[in-house]
């Protein structure tokens, strides 16, 4: 049986109108789950840490060349954290919902992908942001081919 720990000092995948892909759980839980951390982890009786993970952002798709642009970034951190984690005997599991939807405000990804445009919704983003957001239609042939992104060993 797994108990899985979740760190409050780990950001979770915010909304926001300037996102920067370099603040996502997948790059910066290498830095906030220290060997000190683990191990008290481990000490505490957790054999599972659980981090978030933008799979557009962790990896590239050929169906949308804009998806992935730092998937070396994130693959390396998440490989450091896996090998660590591993010492104390504890697992990652990376939590996702793909496809995620993306910002409105993107013209140049929806001017080029204008055919796997979803439904627009608004979102509270960080303090005194508000975020429209529309989802990709996974029901497009297009869309359905990027959440089966090419075969990554983490």
């Amino acid at each position: 049986m797994y108990k899985i720990w979740r760190s409050p000092y780990s950001e979770f995948g915010k909304f926001t109108v300037i996102p920067n892909d370099l603040h996502d759980e997948t790059v910066t839980a290498a830095q906030v789950y220290t060997d000190e951390v683990l191990k008290g982890i481990a000490e505490s009786g957790f054999n599972g840490i659980w981090v978030h993970g933008l799979l557009h952002n962790m990896v590239a798709a050929d169906e949308f060349p804009e998806f992935g642009r730092n998937s070396e970034v994130h693959l390396k951190n998440m490989r450091e954290l896996i090998k660590r984690s591993a010492e104390y005997g504890i697992k990652v599991f990376i939590f996702m919902q793909p496809p995620r939807a993306l910002l409105v405000s993107d013209e140049a990804f929806w001017k080029n992908h204008a055919d796997v445009a979803g439904q627009e919704e608004i979102l509270p983003g960080e303090p005194g942001e508000i975020v429209k957001v529309r989802s990709i239609c996974t029901s497009t042939l297009k869309a359905g081919v990027a959440r089966n992104p090419k075969v990554i060993a983490i």
